[in-house]
C-alpha cells in the first residue's frame, strides 16, 4: 500500500491502521488526529543524524523534548509508550518522560 499523504491535511486515522510511515515525524505527527493513538513504539533518533554526524553530536534532550510534546496530546487517556533508550540515557528518559512504569531489557 503506497498512498500519498497529503501535506495540508490531518490523516485520516484508516490510513494509519498497520502501516509503517516513513516521513520527517515533526512533518507528520501534527496531522495525526489528537486522542488517537494507542500504542507508542519507537526507537528514536528518526534518521537525524545525516551523514557526518554521530549520534552523541545531537541534542537528544532538545531533540526528544520536542517529539515527545507533540505526541503526547496524539495519544488516548490509557494509552502506553515503548520508547528504546540506550542506557546512558535513561536518566534523561526518566526527565522527560516522567513514566510510572519502566520495562527494562537487558541485551548482553
Amino acid at each position: 500500500m503506497n498512498k500519498k499523504i497529503n501535506k495540508n491535511k490531518k490523516i485520516q486515522l484508516n490510513n494509519l491502521m498497520d502501516r509503517v510511515i516513513q516521513k520527517d515525524c515533526f512533518k507528520i505527527i501534527p496531522k495525526i488526529p489528537d486522542k488517537s493513538i494507542d500504542l507508542l513504539l519507537t526507537d528514536p533518533p528518526y534518521g537525524v543524524l545525516g551523514e557526518k554526524l554521530k549520534w552523541d553530536d545531537v541534542d537528544i534532550e532538545s531533540f526528544t523534548k520536542k517529539w515527545w510534546k507533540m505526541l503526547k496530546s496524539k495519544m488516548k487517556e490509557n494509552s502506553s509508550a515503548y520508547i528504546f533508550f540506550g542506557q546512558k540515557y535513561i536518566p534523561l528518559g526518566f526527565k522527560i518522560f516522567e513514566p510510572n512504569r519502566m520495562l527494562i531489557w537487558h541485551h548482553p
